[in-house]
């Protein structure tokens, strides 16, 4: 109830209730904070489509391509990028990536392709 995300999902925004003691509170209690969107239960294909896929299109036109999960412990990171290996419709942005890729791949005849994919966990 104290926060919520605009139906467009560019902005966060907070209410704090403000306590008052009988003397003037000037402390904030509202925030608002802009976002390129907000991804609030999500599906991974509906993600993948919005963060990942234009990456993979560039990436197959020659443009490197970087995805990273960087956040609180505990906030998904690892299900979003790996996904879960017991149901197909909740694998991550890597086998999602690899999948468009060489599905793209099979229909380039013409070229000669070579793919690099790193993987790293950096814990802090």
């Amino acid at each position: 109830e104290n926060i919520e995300i605009e139906g467009d999902g560019s902005r966060v925004l907070i209410h704090s209730n403000k306590q008052y003691h009988g003397h003037i509170n000037n402390q904030v209690s509202d925030w608002c904070f802009p976002m390129d969107r907000v991804l609030h239960n999500s599906s991974q294909e509906a993600v993948y489509q919005e963060c990942v896929a234009e990456i993979v299109e560039r990436a197959l036109d020659g443009y490197n391509g970087t995805v990273m999960a960087y956040g609180q412990t505990g906030a998904g990171k690892t299900f979003t990028i790996t996904g879960s290996t017991e149901n197909f419709q909740e694998r991550g942005m890597i086998p999602r990536a690899l999948s468009h890729f060489y599905q793209a791949i099979n229909s380039m005849m013409e070229h000669t392709v070579t793919v690099r994919v790193s993987y790293m966990v950096i814990y802090n």
